[in-house]
């Protein structure tokens, strides 16, 4: 839970970006890669209830495992709403004037999908909280970071646990501005990206002399039997 405290609501700025949305009268859109056990929406509910933020969220995550989602919302007591609509299977709901969403199955899918029936939804904060690099390649590559910059805005803040070249390599060919993260426990550093201002020099300099290469899709072994629908949402 400190580590997600650190890496997503401190590394994004919730707190503050709430406190702004709240003065705009607005919600605070936050994009989660991979709902897992549920510690992202726990941890930024809480926060914002310790601070005494009020601000709306709009809590959108995503993963693969359904079973996994069932557990964890049973765990959290949390009640939610399954439905299968438009191509979308996907959990939701609301805590108190909170929004959740929860998609199930293959993110490069599902998402793409969301977007185009909520063409107008971007992130203010991403929490790119995928399985590690090598488990997943699918979420680290590229493409996946284009993606993530196409539904964001100039403000928004994507952080991660990954501090790897290639990594930010891949987030540096989707034109986001990478700079270090917060540093946690005896995990030497960690990556926050955003599409203004300038990526850190230092990170520039080491990434250059870096052999590492960055994840592409091309890299990526098929994805199960949603490969073909896989393939041509990527073509387009």
């Amino acid at each position: 839970m400190q580590e997600t405290l650190t890496h997503y609501i401190e590394g994004c700025q919730i707190i503050e970006k709430a406190k702004i949305k709240a003065l705009e009268n607005q919600t605070l859109n936050i994009l989660e890669v991979g709902f897992g056990m549920g510690l992202g929406l726990m941890a930024t509910l809480e926060e914002l209830k310790r601070q005494e933020v009020s601000t709306p969220i709009y809590f959108l995550s995503m993963e693969i495992d359904q079973h996994l989602v069932e557990w964890t919302l049973a765990h959290w007591q949390i009640k939610l709403e399954r439905k299968q609509q438009d191509g979308l299977d996907f959990y939701t709901g609301h805590l108190g004037p909170h929004t959740i969403t929860i998609l199930i199955g293959n993110a490069r899918i599902a998402l793409p999908l969301f977007l185009a029936q909520n063409p107008s939804w971007r992130a203010d904060a991403i929490y790119q909280d995928g399985f590690s690099p090598r488990k997943n390649k699918i979420l680290w590559t590229v493409e996946w970071f284009t993606l993530l910059r196409e539904m964001s805005h100039a403000t928004t803040i994507l952080s991660t646990y990954s501090a790897s070249n290639s990594i930010r390599k891949g987030l540096l060919l989707a034109d986001w501005k990478v700079s270090q993260g917060i540093r946690f426990g005896l995990k030497r550093a960690s990556t926050k990206a955003t599409l203004h201002g300038e990526s850190a020099a230092d990170l520039l300099d080491l990434m250059m002399r870096s052999p590492t290469e960055p994840f592409y899709d091309k890299d990526c072994r098929p994805f199960g039997p949603e490969n073909f629908q896989q393939r041509l949402i990527f073509q387009t």
